[in-house]
Formats: structure tokens, sequence, C-alpha cells
């Protein structure tokens, strides 16, 4: 995958939002943006073929950092 960003705009995220048939208010959109990195690595594991010794599918655990603590 190549995506050395990991960021997203207030208006692309938006735009995103309004094709999704999501009505958002402008704190979510920002909440939403914030965590945008962390969604965009998440999906790139869903993507990933397993291996051996994965995690398992249903579990996602957010680093301490990421969550603020």
């Amino acid at each position: 995958m190549t995506n050395p960003k990991l960021t997203i705009t207030s208006e692309d995220l938006n735009l995103l939002a309004e094709r999704a048939g999501l009505k958002l208010l402008p704190t979510e959109l920002e909440q939403l943006r914030r965590v945008y990195p962390t969604l965009e690595r998440m999906k790139a594991l869903v993507r990933k073929p397993p291996s051996y010794n994965s995690n398992l599918a249903h579990v996602f655990e957010m680093a301490k950092r990421e969550v603020g603590e």
C-alpha cells in the first residue's frame, strides 16, 4: 500500500461522508479526521492475508498513545 501521509482534509472527509449518505456534525467530522490515520492502518491490516501468527480478526486494540492516555 502506498499511502505516505495517512491524513485527510476536512473537505475530503466531508465529501466521503456525503457519498456514503452520512449527515455528520462538524464536531463528528473533526473526530473522524483525527482518527483517520488509525482507520487507514487498520484497513491495511484487514486487507493483508493472515499468517499463522496473526491476531484474531475480530480484535483491534489501539495503542495507548493513539487513545491519548
